[in-house]
């Protein structure tokens, strides 16, 4: 099995040092490193180029003509591996030395597995640990390992490439993408092992609740979620599923075995489903308050909250 490592660097030069050496110090090193660069303007490139210099495997830099943005750098970056495995990497990360080697042992275990992700310690930007884990703070909100998405922790293989790219626009982050396809097939796994460090910091992309290195718990997600607005909310994943239910269709007629094709059939029915729900949620918003109550409470008994927040979502319906 060949391995690739797509890594993605924007103005990184700070913290991507740590990043490469935890990349070379791995136990199964990876067959290559394939980097594409936003258009940094700090020293991102001349780390890189010394870094190739010295590195025991192939290391390929590719710099878009402009700025693209982490989403569709990341898809160029994928797009660009040769690999059967693409390990996914931020710029501003540490890996533990036997990360390769595990998630890869996990591949080999099953060919149905083509998208794993592994838990990671949270830390603050001098890398000093808070001793707290995604998956934890994602249990300490009162939620599944189902809501576990972090690009930076993700591995997928080739296999799935033609059914994820191109990643479109209203996607807004790869990774939610790549995950919510994934797990609608039922070929995502959990790999519940801490296996890097997440670097929390300023210029860190990912906002999440889940991301801070501070306990969280099911109050601080509640207060986060009644603080959203659920309207605009609800309008951006409808949109995002209507292109996965288009993409999985066209995907559909082209694959070829029939254990794929399950998949498909499978998802679609699951995407579709969820797709009614927040279309009649998207209703349900737009009515005047005094009407919605009434359609609140029909749409709790149609079980069409389990999509959402359960009584947390009706009681936002409810009360705004």
């Amino acid at each position: 099995m060949n391995l690739s490592i797509a890594l993605c660097t924007y103005n990184g030069a700070v913290y991507l040092k740590e990043q490469l050496e935890s990349i070379a110090a791995q136990t199964r090193t990876p067959d290559e490193l394939v980097i594409s660069d936003d258009q940094s303007t700090d020293d991102t490139l001349r780390l890189i180029e010394e870094f190739a210099a010295t590195a025991g495997f192939p290391v390929r830099l590719s710099v878009n003509e402009s700025n693209l943005g982490t989403a569709k750098n990341f898809e160029t970056a994928i797009s660009l591996c040769r690999g059967d495995v693409i390990v996914l990497s931020d710029q501003d990360d540490v890996w533990f030395s036997k990360k390769i080697e595990r998630v890869a042992r996990v591949f080999d275990a099953s060919e149905d597995v083509l998208l794993v992700i592994n838990d990671a310690e949270i830390t603050d930007k001098h890398l000093q640990l808070s001793g707290l884990t995604q998956a934890g703070q994602i249990r300490g909100a009162g939620l599944t390992l189902d809501h576990f998405v972090n690009g930076s922790c993700s591995a997928l293989s080739a296999r799935l490439l033609r059914i994820i790219l191109p990643i479109p626009r209203e996607a807004l982050a790869h990774d939610n993408w790549i995950h919510k396809l994934a797990g609608a097939m039922g070929v995502r796994q959990v790999l519940d092992e801490v296996l890097q460090y997440y670097r929390r910091h300023d210029e860190s992309t990912s906002k999440s609740i889940i991301s801070v290195n501070s306990r969280v718990s099911r109050w601080d997600l509640a207060r986060q979620y009644a603080r959203g607005d659920a309207y605009t909310a609800a309008v951006k994943r409808l949109s995002v599923l209507e292109r996965m239910c288009d993409r999985l269709d066209r995907m559909r007629e082209v694959l070829d075995d029939t254990k794929s094709r399950t998949a498909i059939l499978d998802a679609i029915k699951h995407l579709k489903e969820e797709r009614k729900m927040v279309s009649a949620r998207v209703y349900l918003l737009k009515r005047p308050l005094i009407l919605r109550i009434p359609l609140a409470f029909i749409f709790w008994f149609r079980g069409g909250y389990r999509f959402f927040s359960g009584w947390k979502s009706l009681s936002k319906d409810l009360l705004t």
